[in-house]
């Protein structure tokens, strides 16, 4: 059996192709078997007053395509601005390994390995302000 297998916490909530889901009192387990489906943790989203940094415009931008938000083309343009942005900004250029990680996710269009590489990096910038 293949497929992503999604660990949800209490009443954690996620949204998979556009519809929200709310788990239960108890820890559970999904498998998703169909292939390319759109899922986000919304525990891991940003809200749009969140985004104050080129960063986070480059994490924002591939979670509004994960969500079907936004046209995925569009949303290519807008992260790959975002990371250049960044990497000018980066002074010690500590991000650089999650910046090279999420352009190539973005090459392959693979969104949430964007988000899933902008997220350490992101949170570190959170706790630095």
């Amino acid at each position: 059996m293949s497929g992503l297998i999604l660990k949800l916490r209490p009443f954690e909530t996620v949204m998979v192709n556009g519809a929200v889901i709310e788990n239960g009192r108890r820890e559970s387990r999904l498998r998703i078997a169909t292939e390319n489906v759109n899922v986000l943790r919304l525990r891991e989203a940003l809200e749009p007053h969140e985004v104050t940094s080129s960063l986070a415009e480059a994490y924002y931008a591939a979670q509004l395509a994960v969500t079907g938000a936004t046209d995925p083309v569009a949303a290519r343009t807008q992260v790959a601005l975002a990371l250049a942005r960044h990497a000018e900004e980066d002074d010690g250029a500590q991000d650089a390994p999650a910046i090279a990680e999420a352009q190539s996710a973005l090459s392959d269009g693979a969104f949430y390995r964007v988000m899933r590489a902008l997220g350490p990096a992101l949170r570190r910038g959170d706790a630095a302000s």
